[in-house]
């Protein structure tokens, strides 16, 4: 592989005596070429490389930032937990105050019933 494309060149004697290069993909001849052409095809190959290099996506974030997202995401879930257990026990206190009425208007009462 040359440029990281998926191609190779290959130096051979044409039926002439002439020197070609043989162009391949996937271990079959794409076309045989004269040397001078191949100076014109590499000029090609090195655009199309730069073109792959300009659009290939960006790099992962740094790590510091991973870190302080993460920090964030705990952050947020943290909170969250928070509320919820202090929505419980202000519910369970109300349940509790709510229970006691009852004990004294009825007597016996359990809530397992």
């Amino acid at each position: 592989m040359i440029l990281g494309l998926d191609r190779e060149f290959k130096a051979v004697r044409g039926h002439d005596g002439d020197l070609r290069v043989r162009i391949c993909e996937d271990d079959h001849i794409v076309r045989e070429v004269a040397p001078e052409r191949l100076h014109r095809e590499v000029r090609r190959l090195r655009a199309t490389v730069t073109q792959r290099q300009a659009t290939k996506p960006t790099s992962p974030p740094p790590t510091r930032a991973l870190k302080q997202t993460a920090d964030a995401e705990r952050r947020i879930t943290r909170d969250e937990q928070r509320t919820v257990l202090l929505e419980t026990l202000r519910l369970t206190g109300k349940l509790r105050e709510q229970l006691a009425e009852l004990e004294k208007r009825g007597g016996r009462f359990s809530p397992y019933v």
